[in-house]
């Protein structure tokens, strides 16, 4: 199974075109091509007639054309039954999209589009769809909202985007209620957020648990250097993982700890030291350029340091 395709196990809300008010006039444009068949000839033409529409505002590919027009039109229109695109068939606007193109009532017209998304569908008839999924999303969180007096963002993004079943709904419940009066037990916001983002990468973890175990998904491995080494070497490591973090200036934050904690008794010299991984952002000026192997940076010393190197 190593290197097979993951699985899909989580619905999303389709961003392009990012507003919904873009939509009636893309879809006239698109009407011009109605009874074609939708290949790459005419996702071309279709890219290129909406580059030069006066109310377009985004850009589209010069090398790729044809995918700047499936970004248009494969996501929004069709996942909300406004197109209709089948391989091997005309292109086809369906009677929500020529309602659409005339303005009328297009509140309601959105919100009855919303309630029918559902997976599996005809746009969405894949294995993973038939197999996994069974969910209207819009109802199933307007059921959450209603319930559970609303959602966050974060909520949102554990619990609910993860629900493709509506058999799970009761058990998703329970566990945003669980999520809540752990977190109401957390104190400070630092602590608050960390503690989402822990439940967040737990739950992922959890949902793509069998796909990393057939190795459809390879585990990040992270990178292993050779510590740049002065010392004894009675005392030299032989490798060590240096995993970098944000460089924060006179916050007191580790700039690169590749040291155990509490280490004092190694060292580099300053030609090492220009071998160690830097940060690919531009560093401020009163930041050095080059990173220290220090827990932690003491500004003033290393400024001192650095523009006066010691003389013999």
């Amino acid at each position: 199974m190593a290197g097979a395709q993951s699985r899909t196990h989580t619905w999303s809300v389709p961003t392009s075109p990012r507003s919904p008010e873009k939509l009636p006039d893309e879809l006239a444009l698109l009407s011009r091509f109605e009874g074609q068949l939708w290949n790459e000839d005419t996702q071309t033409r279709f890219a290129r007639a909406l580059a030069e529409a006066e109310f377009f505002e985004g850009s589209v590919s010069a090398t790729e054309p044809d995918f700047s027009a499936r970004d248009r039109v494969n996501r929004a229109p069709k996942t909300f039954g406004f197109v209709r695109i089948q391989r091997g068939t005309p292109l086809e606007i369906t009677p929500a999209g020529r309602e659409l193109i005339g303005r009328r009532n297009v509140d309601d017209l959105l919100l009855r589009q919303l309630l029918k998304w559902q997976y599996p569908s005809a746009n969405h008839g894949g294995r993973d769809y038939r197999e996994l999924f069974c969910i209207r999303p819009f109802l199933e969180v307007l059921r959450l909202v209603r319930d559970l007096g609303g959602l966050t963002k974060t909520e949102l993004a554990i619990f609910a985007v993860p629900l493709i079943r509506y058999e799970d709904y009761e058990d998703v419940t329970a566990s945003i209620r669980a999520y809540r009066a752990a977190l109401s037990r957390v104190r400070g916001n630092a602590a608050r957020k960390q503690f989402a983002r822990d439940a967040l990468r737990r739950r992922i973890r959890e949902i793509y648990d069998a796909d990393i175990r057939a190795g459809r998904i390879a585990r990040a491995k992270p990178p292993r250097v050779k510590l740049p080494w002065t010392g004894s070497s009675a005392r030299r490591p032989a490798t060590s993982a240096i995993t970098p973090a944000p460089r924060c200036g006179t916050s007191g934050r580790p700039v690169y700890s590749p040291f155990p904690r509490g280490s004092t008794s190694w060292s580099c010299s300053r030609s090492d030291l220009r071998r160690l991984p830097t940060s690919s952002k531009k560093p401020r000026a009163n930041r050095p350029t080059t990173p220290m192997p220090l827990r932690f940076w003491r500004p003033s010393a290393t400024r001192r340091s650095l523009a006066s190197p010691a003389t013999s």
